[in-house]
């Protein structure tokens, strides 16, 4: 009797045991990099489980510049404009279970609340809970989706939030506000202003004027845009044409084919640029390689590195800041400058056609003057270093 007495009580130790564990080890489940932890998450279902489907259909009058502001999750939102003043939303749920009626007890708890006046429509995608106890975390034997299809007037403004699935959009010429989390989207055309939101997921736009951009644990492609505000991190940007950009960056890697101007803070990063008309960067442990610099730059770089191809002639100016960093800068042919550099433990080089004006190497610091070409160009590349390197040619 006494040993049956210590293996119930062992046991009764070991279940306590594994409920203090589960409890402190929630919170660092809940935060550990994957998609949010959510208690109505839907579950895979069994391979015997039949489709059911519900459909929700609504339509108001708008104003032709109104708002339409759309809020989902687990499932598509697809926009799609009309030359009418109304807005149209069919919402699809589509369940998956054993049952009719374990079905009905998915639609009972989804809904979706609309709200509209002549300027404005709202719909929201609400999920209430089944469970009624903390270790009951949804039902293991039914999935659903919710999808969205909307009309909206072209000339009205959107304001988009979707969740665990994708998105997209046809093209507007009002404002857009879109926050997509663990899902894909894909903007056409936004003729306001464009906010992004995206975390954990692939982004396209294809056109849009000014832009914020905040990306995490994304890839976000802008393929035609004017002005644009990043602030990223862990994630992989691509803009094919743009005008004037800035970034802070942190983990992140950068693909530009064409800009006018790119401003960059950042840290831990990779940033390559097709061609650029002026980039200025403030950045550690970053590393930049321009194809073409048409005008100007200004680096200030610490554990890094600069490369470019194609520093045409003409240019304006190239100013240098750099610790532990090594530059290297290819001058067009035929282009005019002077070059002004001064570094500590970090080598200089430079043309054999360089027209060396004055050049000092004293313990571990080395100074060159020159210029190239015609003297007294407009052209100046400036360099002040310490540790790493420094290489012009032409």
């Amino acid at each position: 009797m006494k040993l049956v007495s210590e293996i119930r009580t062992l046991r009764h130790l070991a279940g306590w045991s594994a409920v203090v564990l589960a409890l402190m080890l929630a919170p660092a489940l809940a935060s550990a990099g994957g998609p949010e932890f959510q208690q109505e998450q839907p579950q895979p279902s069994d391979q015997d489980a039949q489709e059911f489907t519900k459909t929700i259909k609504k339509e108001f009058p708008i104003n032709a510049t109104g708002t339409v502001n759309l809020i989902n999750k687990y499932g598509k939102v697809d926009v799609k404009t009309w030359d009418k003043n109304r807005t149209k939303i069919d919402v699809t749920i589509v369940v998956k279970a054993k049952s009719e009626s374990a079905a009905q007890d998915i639609f009972d708890r989804i809904r979706v609340d609309f709200t509209n006046d002549d300027n404005f429509v709202k719909a929201e995608t609400l999920i209430s809970s089944k469970q009624t106890s903390w270790w009951n975390w949804g039902d293991s034997k039914s999935e659903y989706q919710i999808n969205y299809e909307v009309f909206m007037p072209q000339s009205g403004s959107l304001d988009l939030s979707n969740k665990y699935g994708d998105t997209t959009v046809e093209p507007i010429t009002g404002k857009a506000n879109v926050d997509v989390k663990y899902g894909n989207f894909r903007l056409e055309s936004i003729g306001g202003d464009l906010s992004i939101e995206l975390g954990y997921g692939n982004g396209t736009v294809v056109k849009a004027r000014n832009v914020t951009a905040d990306v995490s644990y994304s890839k976000l492609n802008l393929n035609d845009v004017q002005d644009v505000n990043f602030t990223t991190k862990y994630s992989k940007l691509f803009v094919d044409k743009g005008a004037s950009l800035k970034a802070e960056s942190r983990y992140d890697q950068f693909n530009l084919a064409k800009v006018d101007r790119f401003n960059c803070q950042s840290r831990y990063g990779n940033v390559e640029v097709g061609e650029a008309e002026s980039v200025i960067a403030v950045s550690r442990y970053t590393d930049y390689r321009i194809n073409k610099l048409r005008d100007n730059g200004d680096f200030d770089l610490e554990y890094g590195g600069l490369r470019v191809e194609n520093l045409s002639k003409g240019f304006s100016g190239v100013n240098l800041n750099g610790k532990y960093s090594d530059f290297k800068i290819h001058v067009e042919d035929g282009a005019s400058y002077s070059l002004d550099a001064a570094t500590k433990y970090a080598g200089i080089g430079y043309p054999a056609s360089l027209n060396v004006t004055y050049e000092k190497e004293r313990g571990d610091s080395h100074e060159v003057k020159g210029h190239a070409g015609a003297s007294g160009a407009r052209s100046v590349i400036k360099a002040n270093l310490d540790y790493g390197g420094l290489k012009v040619n032409q």
